[in-house]
């Protein structure tokens, strides 16, 4: 008879301990999965963090190229009627600059 017993409670606890270890291993998988899920999530964080500072670069050269373009804009208005290739002239109303002249002379004293 108490064998009987020893053998139902031996069973019991192999079943138990049986369990308990599925369990465990399942809240283990369980655990991975979530760490799995929180580093993609991570990943794509940074992918994402990644992408707006490549577009914020994109967006201060663009904006840089700007700057040098309204400079050499700027710098070509300033520049003096002198400083270009060709020289003002003696029109028949005045010295008239390169813009008014219908044919202008360069510096070298060539007509186009």
């Amino acid at each position: 008879m108490l064998s009987g017993q020893k053998f139902r409670e031996d069973v019991t606890r192999i079943y138990s301990n049986r369990e308990r270890e599925r369990e465990q291993r399942e809240r283990e998988r369980e655990r991975e999965r979530e760490r799995e899920r929180e580093s993609e999530r991570e990943r794509e964080r940074e992918e994402r963090e990644r992408e707006r500072e490549r577009e914020r670069e994109r967006e201060r050269e663009e904006r840089e190229r700007e700057r040098e373009r309204e400079r050499e804009r700027e710098r070509e208005r300033e520049t003096n009627v002198h400083d270009k290739p060709y020289v003002w002239i003696r029109g028949k109303h005045g010295i008239t600059d390169d813009c008014c002249v219908a044919s202008k002379v360069t510096a070298s004293g060539q007509q186009f």
